[in-house]
Protein backbone atom coordinates (compact mmCIF):
# COMPACT_ATOMS: atom_id res chain seq x y z
CA UNK A 1 0.00 0.00 0.00
CA UNK A 2 1.38 3.54 -0.92
CA UNK A 3 2.21 5.13 1.86
CA UNK A 4 2.78 9.06 2.70
CA UNK A 5 5.10 9.35 5.62
CA UNK A 6 5.62 12.37 8.25
CA UNK A 7 7.11 13.24 11.14
CA UNK A 8 5.52 14.98 14.57
CA UNK A 9 8.88 15.86 16.21
CA UNK A 10 11.45 12.79 16.65
CA UNK A 11 8.36 10.27 15.45
CA UNK A 12 7.45 8.70 12.24
CA UNK A 13 3.70 8.60 11.03
CA UNK A 14 2.27 7.26 7.95
CA UNK A 15 -1.13 6.84 6.01
CA UNK A 16 -2.32 5.62 3.48
CA UNK A 17 -2.26 7.88 0.21
CA UNK A 18 -6.06 6.86 -0.79
CA UNK A 19 -7.33 9.38 1.65
CA UNK A 20 -4.34 12.11 0.21
CA UNK A 21 -6.05 14.95 -1.85
CA UNK A 22 -2.70 17.36 -1.99
CA UNK A 23 -0.02 18.78 0.50
CA UNK A 24 0.35 22.30 0.64
CA UNK A 25 2.45 24.77 2.61
CA UNK A 26 1.45 25.97 6.02
CA UNK A 27 -1.00 29.09 5.29
CA UNK A 28 -2.49 31.86 7.41
CA UNK A 29 -6.00 30.48 8.98
CA UNK A 30 -8.83 32.04 10.03
CA UNK A 31 -8.63 31.12 14.01
CA UNK A 32 -11.85 29.44 15.79
CA UNK A 33 -13.17 30.36 19.25
CA UNK A 34 -14.13 28.36 21.55
CA UNK A 35 -12.57 24.56 20.26
CA UNK A 36 -9.67 22.06 21.33
CA UNK A 37 -6.56 24.08 20.90
CA UNK A 38 -5.48 21.04 18.30
CA UNK A 39 -7.58 22.98 16.35
CA UNK A 40 -5.38 25.70 14.14
CA UNK A 41 -8.31 27.75 12.30
CA UNK A 42 -10.00 27.67 8.52
CA UNK A 43 -9.06 28.68 5.34
CA UNK A 44 -11.10 28.67 2.09
CA UNK A 45 -9.75 25.29 -0.30
CA UNK A 46 -12.28 25.24 -3.73
CA UNK A 47 -15.13 27.69 -2.55
CA UNK A 48 -15.28 25.35 0.79
CA UNK A 49 -14.15 26.22 4.38
CA UNK A 50 -11.56 23.73 5.90
CA UNK A 51 -10.81 23.02 9.15
CA UNK A 52 -7.16 22.51 10.11
CA UNK A 53 -5.85 20.47 13.22
CA UNK A 54 -2.17 20.32 14.32
CA UNK A 55 -1.18 16.46 14.74
CA UNK A 56 1.85 17.53 17.23
CA UNK A 57 -0.90 18.96 19.74
CA UNK A 58 -3.44 15.97 19.42
CA UNK A 59 -0.78 14.12 20.28
CA UNK A 60 1.24 15.51 22.82
CA UNK A 61 -0.08 18.87 23.83
CA UNK A 62 2.74 20.51 21.67
CA UNK A 63 2.15 22.54 18.47
CA UNK A 64 4.48 21.58 15.34
CA UNK A 65 7.47 23.19 14.88
CA UNK A 66 7.09 26.30 12.40
CA UNK A 67 9.96 25.94 10.09
CA UNK A 68 9.84 25.82 6.31
CA UNK A 69 9.07 22.16 6.19
CA UNK A 70 6.17 22.12 8.02
CA UNK A 71 3.39 21.32 5.36
CA UNK A 72 -0.39 20.98 6.11
CA UNK A 73 -1.97 17.07 4.25
CA UNK A 74 -5.35 17.74 3.02
CA UNK A 75 -7.61 14.63 3.53
CA UNK A 76 -10.36 13.60 2.55
CA UNK A 77 -12.73 11.36 4.71
CA UNK A 78 -13.97 8.39 3.40
CA UNK A 79 -17.25 8.24 6.03
CA UNK A 80 -20.39 8.90 4.78
CA UNK A 81 -22.91 11.53 6.45
CA UNK A 82 -19.40 12.92 7.96
CA UNK A 83 -19.68 16.57 9.28
CA UNK A 84 -16.25 17.18 8.02
CA UNK A 85 -15.36 16.08 4.50
CA UNK A 86 -11.86 17.32 4.05
CA UNK A 87 -9.16 17.96 6.59
CA UNK A 88 -5.98 19.77 7.15
CA UNK A 89 -3.70 17.96 9.05
CA UNK A 90 -0.60 19.87 9.83
CA UNK A 91 2.95 17.77 9.96
CA UNK A 92 6.40 19.22 10.75
CA UNK A 93 8.00 17.20 7.61
CA UNK A 94 6.78 15.42 4.83
CA UNK A 95 9.34 12.80 4.19
CA UNK A 96 7.97 10.76 0.73
CA UNK A 97 5.74 8.57 -0.08
CA UNK A 98 6.62 4.76 0.16
CA UNK A 99 5.09 1.06 -0.72
CA UNK A 100 4.69 -0.56 2.56
CA UNK A 101 3.61 -4.14 3.33
CA UNK A 102 0.17 -3.57 5.10
CA UNK A 103 1.03 -6.93 6.75
CA UNK A 104 4.50 -5.97 8.50
CA UNK A 105 2.62 -3.48 10.92
CA UNK A 106 3.04 -4.89 14.08
CA UNK A 107 0.58 -4.38 16.61
CA UNK A 108 1.85 -2.63 19.57
CA UNK A 109 -0.85 -4.24 22.11
CA UNK A 110 -1.59 -1.01 23.94
CA UNK A 111 -4.25 0.91 24.40
CA UNK A 112 -3.87 4.74 23.23
CA UNK A 113 -6.73 5.66 24.83
CA UNK A 114 -8.86 8.03 22.83
CA UNK A 115 -6.15 8.03 20.17
CA UNK A 116 -7.79 5.12 18.48
CA UNK A 117 -6.83 6.12 15.13
CA UNK A 118 -2.80 5.38 16.31
CA UNK A 119 -2.27 2.03 14.38
CA UNK A 120 0.69 -0.65 14.58
CA UNK A 121 4.21 0.06 14.35
CA UNK A 122 6.29 -0.72 10.84
CA UNK A 123 10.10 -1.01 11.71
CA UNK A 124 12.24 -0.16 8.99
CA UNK A 125 16.04 -0.14 8.75
CA UNK A 126 15.75 3.72 9.63
CA UNK A 127 12.87 4.16 11.46
CA UNK A 128 9.61 2.79 13.41
CA UNK A 129 6.89 3.63 11.55
CA UNK A 130 3.18 4.36 13.22
CA UNK A 131 0.08 3.96 10.86
CA UNK A 132 -2.58 6.22 11.21
CA UNK A 133 -6.02 5.61 10.53
CA UNK A 134 -7.39 8.33 8.45
CA UNK A 135 -10.99 7.53 9.30
CA UNK A 136 -10.88 6.66 12.73
CA UNK A 137 -8.89 10.12 13.04
CA UNK A 138 -12.14 11.87 11.20
CA UNK A 139 -14.23 10.29 14.02
CA UNK A 140 -12.54 11.22 16.74
CA UNK A 141 -11.80 14.78 14.99
CA UNK A 142 -15.74 14.89 14.74
CA UNK A 143 -16.45 13.73 18.17
CA UNK A 144 -13.64 16.30 20.03
CA UNK A 145 -15.14 19.21 17.53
Amino acid sequence: MMMILFYVGKNCYCCSIDYVIEVIPKIPLKPLPHVPKYFLGLFNYAGESIAVVDFSSILSDKFSKNSMHTRMILLKNPLKDAKINILGLVAEEIVEVRDMEVEKFLSTGLKNGPLTFLEGIYNSDLDSIQQVNIPQLFTFIEAHS
